[in-house]
């Protein structure tokens, strides 16, 4: 007899199929449970808590995964090994690269592996439903000759069929393949007579296990099969289920339809909802609504920080976490967000969702290994190498190494050439301090150390009598030279010292995994010629397929899963996230291979492999549908409003499905909590999710050391202050030639042509060709200096690109000297001068002036500071008012003696001119006196420098109190702990701040 327990979510099936298993176990029958994977835990624990530990001596728990095994171990079967998805995924790629020169429309696709991925999934579906690579060519040979890229592809996907079953032939069979095994067996030998079997979890079968099932029907003394279905339903999401009850009624046995009325106690909200979502009822919830809650967050990480925050206000109301289901239909959407909010709240959580293999350390490793050995050591793949955990560096000379690597776009042969590198760490300089030089000692060392770990293992990576066998042989010894092994168990160890015992499982079972993917590839390809590409390739491929799954850390924790997978049972409170337009109901996964014309067709000659929208859609209704009945106490929905990339976006129309059964308004705007501001030091790490502030512990130095530069960065944001100066964080940024890198090589060239202009003691003019010549020989000077006789062609040619402006540069700045006025006294000058804050504490400022110049007259003695820039900086007294562009001011302050008058500050500009900029612009403060105008003349006259840049003595006056008083008001705030995120409006500080990568204030203002 067929019993068919029929109803809708919660309507106790499986509490009624439960007690018939009960009953039957009591009789002595012997009963198998068919149920999915991912319910078999539950299955289990449901069935040892009815029938006692003794369960199985009658009763067994298996899914179609493990059927196979049960029945040819006690009936004898295939010797054939099943092939796991790796496996499959390894054949595909082979298939394709041996059918390649057969080809026509994919001949160019062949050894792609995004490719070999859809060719993948459209083989599986064409192996579930049993279509044999002759079909497709008897297909193609049905189109007509006007249609012929259609016809091509599919007598190009019937070649790499026939390649696919032609490498399970030796001695493998997919999922697919066994199953028909399976069905071929139960037809020889009825392993269900005598037997009860119970069906309890499925919405439907996949077309390879439709016979199994039917054979199930036929054979078994007594089914008793769940079906989700309610035939006054019109809606259309019980459709598929309803195939099943077809199905049941083709088998020409006795059925009796059961239909449960022990339903799952759910709150008057949520039994509503479940009885009328997507129904075409105008009808309405109309009492208070307190159990169904729809929230719209402005983005993933608030969605994140709602459901933490709702999860501790459960808990505390009397909630287990183990109540608590979290589900996303997109797990990519809070991957490294969700699990971080959790983790901030202490929530503890398990995943129901397996990883890629290739997203672990180890493999990520390998990977870089193979990247360094088919690009020949190209930069990229070297970092990804150098900053793994199982790099034989420490953690500083990887991080040291790292930075002069990209600084000096270190690649190919200069990482193996045997030539010590000499460059100056922090670009071009033509000299090292003595922190450079233990920098760069550190470096080499570290270069060393890799070559070391890698030269020998690359080296044979890159032979081209390379094999698969040479290669998975290079990789193992590789992991063994660098004890990758040893580092694994010691870390496991330590894990479970802690009582972890849940994650040394999977750091133990990661090397095993790696093994698996490397033994495989050995045992099915070992023959094979390869390159380190195509390697790279396969075990990415293998490695992305391999899913790697976690245990639960704790018994009452959250769970967190796939739409498409959870299968919550004693579910209190689901929070489903994510409900955006296009994320949930998901679009169909196109197999990239054919178009919905082309599915249609397959479908009309009886190839049923692709999924058609229409059917997709249906199966995304029944799922969210299936997590809207789980909870019996309270539901979550919640939508971002917009993408991290900052895009508008708009929630799902199952959204607009629930709200509508509501006549209350259920939608809330989730407002983000602020906390009070910590007085810790570490509270960045700490403070709450968008709070601005950070202070620290007040303190009283007797000297606090500042420069005219620090000072700007505080007044500009103490909070970036506070990242570069007192965290010390560092942005590192390749050595080129960009505005400041050409800064530091034009200024070099001006101020040793300035020096050579007075090397005697007094001006020397020189011709055009003596500035030509001393510019060639200092360049060359330079160019030695910096790269040590290893200049490239691409840095050579960086220089060389800037003659055109340094040599009219060196021109003009000896017609300046010649016309008379001021002269350089000084260069490179360092200055420093002491202020006082309070009684304890006093600011040393110091610098160094680019040139000090004076100009003597009528017995008076003015002085200059020139500052060479190659952008188009300005100053006014107001800036200095403010605090910023201080520098040169200050300096020309603290330089002055008694006998002494301020002449000025000058900006140099060094760039070259464009659009209406005249060439070779000063700007600047200069004093309002007719000494210091006949100073400089000639910038007037050739109207390098504006006549209303002139100010009178009491400006300069007033300049000189701002300056004091900045200088006091900053030291003060800095000794005080003042660190906020304040950053000055006027200056627009955040566009090129360093510190925005980890300040709060972008998020806060995507916020507002």
């Amino acid at each position: 007899m067929i019993y068919r327990i029929i109803g809708r979510s919660g309507s106790g099936k499986t509490s009624y199929l439960l007690e018939a298993v009960k009953k039957a176990h009591e009789a002595g029958k012997e009963s198998i449970i068919l149920t999915p994977e991912q319910q078999s835990i539950d299955t289990e624990s449901a069935i040892s808590a009815l029938l006692g530990s003794g369960y199985n001596l009658t009763t067994e728990i298996l899914n179609f995964e493990r059927l196979p095994d049960r029945v040819f171990r006690e009936s004898g079967g295939v010797t054939l090994s099943r092939a796991d998805s790796k496996t499959l995924s390894l054949f595909t790629a082979l298939a394709c690269e041996n059918a390649k020169e057969k080809l026509s429309v994919y001949e160019s696709s062949a050894l792609d592996k995004d490719f070999s991925r859809k060719v993948s999934s459209s083989i599986n579906r064409m192996e579930s439903v049993g279509v044999s690579p002759s079909q497709l060519v008897n297909a193609a040979s049905l189109i007509e000759s006007e249609n012929n890229v259609f016809r091509e592809k599919l007598y190009d996907m019937g070649e790499i069929y026939f390649e696919y079953t032609e490498l399970l032939k030796k001695g493998y069979a997919d999922s697919a393949g066994v199953q028909k095994k399976l069905h071929e067996k139960l037809l020889e030998k009825n392993f269900f007579e005598g037997k009860t079997v119970f069906i309890d979890g499925y919405y439907n079968f996949t077309p390879a296990e439709l016979p199994i099932v039917e054979t199930i029907f036929k054979g078994a003394d007594d089914v008793y099969i769940t079906i989700l279905y309610d035939e006054n339903d019109k809606s259309g999401i019980f459709d598929v289920n309803g195939e099943t009850l077809a199905l049941t009624e083709r088998m020409g046995r006795g059925v009796t339809d059961i239909y449960p009325t022990s339903a799952r106690k759910r709150t008057d909200e949520l039994s509503f909802l479940e009885k009328n979502l997507f129904s075409d009822k105008t009808e309405t919830f109309t009492k208070k609504c307190e159990n169904v809650s729809v929230f719209s967050c402005k983005n993933t990480f608030e969605e994140s920080e709602f459901v933490s925050r709702e999860i501790i206000k459960l808990i505390n109301k009397g909630y287990s976490y183990k109540d608590i289901f979290i589900a996303v239909r997109d797990e990519s959407r809070f991957d490294g967000i969700l699990d971080t909010a959790l983790c901030r709240m202490q929530i503890p959580f398990y995943s129901a969702s397996k990883e890629e293999l290739s997203s672990k350390e180890l493999p990520t490793l390998i990977l870089s290994l193979l990247e360094i050995a088919y690009t020949d050591w190209s930069l990229p793949s070297v970092l990804k190498y150098i900053n793994s955990t199982f790099s034989p560096l420490s953690d500083k000379e990887a991080d040291l190494l790292s930075i002069y690597a990209e600084a000096w776009r270190i690649r190919g042969r200069r990482w193996y050439d045997g030539e010590e590198w000499l460059m100056n760490p922090s670009g071009y300089k033509t000299s090292l301090s003595k922190r450079e030089m233990d920098m760069l000692a550190t470096v080499n060392t570290a270069r060393e150390k890799l070559l070391f770990a890698l030269e020998a293992q690359v080296t044979e990576l890159k032979s081209r009598d390379l094999t698969v066998e040479k290669g998975v042989r290079a990789i193992y010894n590789h992991l063994i030279h660098i004890e990758a092994d040893k580092a694994l168990e010691k870390r496991a160890i330590s894990l479970l010292e802690e009582g972890l015992a849940d994650e040394k499982a999977k750091i133990s079972a990661l090397w095993d995994s790696v093994m698996s993917v490397l033994n495989t590839l050995y045992e099915t390809a070992g023959e094979r010629k390869i390159t380190a590409r195509r390697l790279l390739d396969l075990i990415r491929l293998m490695m992305d397929e391999y899913k790697v799954g976690s245990i639960p850390s704790y018994s009452d924790s959250v769970e967190i899963g796939n739409a498409s997978i959870i299968r919550p049972s004693s579910c209190k409170v689901m929070f489903v996230l994510g409900m955006n337009d296009g994320v949930f109901p998901a679009s169909p996964e196109a197999s990239g291979l054919f178009s919905d014309r082309e599915k249609e067709f397959l479908k009309s000659v009886g190839i049923n492999s692709e999924v058609l929208p229409d059917e997709f859609l249906k199966n995304e209704f029944l799922l969210f549908y299936n997590l809207c009945a789980a909870p019996t106490d309270k539901l979550y929905l919640s939508y971002s409003e917009s993408s991290l990339s900052g895009s508008v976006e708009r929630p799902s129309m199952f959204i607009d499905a629930a709200l509508k059964l509501f006549e209350e308004d259920i939608e809330k705007k989730y407002k983000v909590k602020k906390t009070k501001p910590s007085k810790n030091v570490f509270s960045l790490c700490t403070f709450d999710t968008f709070s601005s502030e950070v202070s620290l512990t007040p303190s009283s130095p007797e000297l606090l050391y500042l420069s005219a530069s620090k000072i700007e960065a505080y007044l500009k944001c103490p909070f970036s202050y506070y990242c570069k100066y007192i965290l010390s964080l560092e942005k590192y940024d390749r050595a080129t030639l960009s505005p400041l890198d050409a800064g530091t090589y034009i200024h070099k060239i001006v101020e040793l042509f300035a020096k050579s202009l007075f090397e005697t003691g007094e001006f020397k003019e020189k011709s055009e060709d003596e500035i030509k010549e001393f510019f060639n020989s200092t360049k060359e000077i330079y160019s030695n200096e910096v790269f040590h006789g290893k200049i490239s062609e691409r840095e050579k040619y960086s220089f060389e690109k800037h003659e055109a402006l340094i040599i009219p540069l060196l021109q003009n700045v000896n017609d300046e000297f010649a016309s008379g006025g001021f002269m350089p006294v000084a260069f490179e000058q360092k200055i420093t001068n002491l202020y006082p804050v309070t009684d304890e504490t006093q600011v040393k400022i110091s610098g160094y002036a680019d040139r000090i110049d004076l100009l003597e007259k009528d017995g008076l003695k003015y002085i200059r500071i020139v500052d060479y820039k190659t952008g188009k900086p300005s100053i006014t007294p107001d800036d200095v008012k403010e605090g910023f562009k201080m520098q040169m001011p200050l300096y020309l302050f603290s330089h002055l003696k008694e006998d002494e008058r301020p002449g000025g500050v000058m900006y140099f500009l060094c760039g070259m001119p464009s659009g209406k900029n005249l060439p070779f612009q000063r700007k600047g403060i200069m004093m309002k006196d007719e000494n210091v105008k006949d100073g400089i003349k000639f910038l007037t006259d050739n109207n390098h420098f504006s006549s209303r840049s002139f100010y009178p003595e009491e400006v300069f006056q007033q300049m000189k109190t701002d300056v004091e008083e900045n200088i006091r008001k900053v030291g003060k705030d800095i000794i005080d702990g003042k660190m906020s995120i304040s950053p000055n409006t006027k200056k627009s500080p955040c566009k090129y701040c360093d510190a925005r990568l980890y300040c709060r204030k972008k998020l806060e203002k995507e916020a507002d």
